[in-house]
């Protein structure tokens, strides 16, 4: 049988609880998808404090290689937004004008 952090669909950005966090993490590369190093002290933060709310932001590179949940989702985490650099969302578009058109 697969962990429940295995298996746990963090909610979309869009998706909050409605509750405002009284804290926000910005974290680039490491909870909850890596185990270890800042991962284990950002997850004890989030479970030693159970009476702040958290916000967490992830930002990674690409959503395929962000993987499984390595870690349980704690109860006063009300937000979750993932962004990743790599996605098409964040990619530059072409400019208008007429320095871009083909001639």
């Amino acid at each position: 049988m697969a962990s429940p952090a295995a298996t746990f669909q963090p909610p979309k950005a869009t998706a909050a609880s409605g509750e405002p966090a009284d804290v926000c993490l910005l974290l680039e590369g490491t909870w909850p998808y890596v185990r270890g190093g800042v991962s284990t002290w950002v997850h004890q933060i989030l479970t030693a404090l159970p009476d702040l709310r958290f916000a967490v932001v992830f930002i990674g590179a690409e959503k395929a290689a962000a993987g499984q949940w390595k870690y349980e989702p704690p109860s006063n985490l009300v937000n979750f937004t993932e962004l990743f650099l790599f996605d098409p969302a964040f990619q530059p578009r072409p400019k208008s004008g007429r320095a871009n058109r083909q001639t």
